[in-house]
């Protein structure tokens, strides 16, 4: 993955951010509709492919790289609560 957009710092950047608020708001919104388990995979990963590719941390919408964008984050996030974790080139 290319580094975007606070991608490789250890930092969360406002990009990050975006993705993590409109996740969270679709699951607040699973919670209120109730939706069954399949619709909520679904819900979830078209906001994400869609936050993703729009906020340019991916450059494509393929698996792999949604993947590696996904690990990123969760480094990132992980690294902004101070946990002492290798980089993201070696890990």
């Amino acid at each position: 993955m290319t580094e975007m957009n606070g991608a490789g710092t250890g930092h969360l950047s406002e990009e990050d951010l975006k993705v993590l608020i409109g996740v969270a708001a679709h699951l607040e919104l699973i919670f209120v509709i109730d939706e069954g388990p399949q619709e909520v995979i679904d819900a979830l990963l078209t906001r994400l492919r869609r936050d993703l590719v729009r906020l340019s941390l991916v450059e494509t919408d393929s698996k792999a790289e949604l993947r590696d964008a996904v690990r990123g984050l969760n480094m990132r996030m992980r690294r902004a609560l101070g946990e002492d974790l290798p980089s993201e080139d070696t890990a």
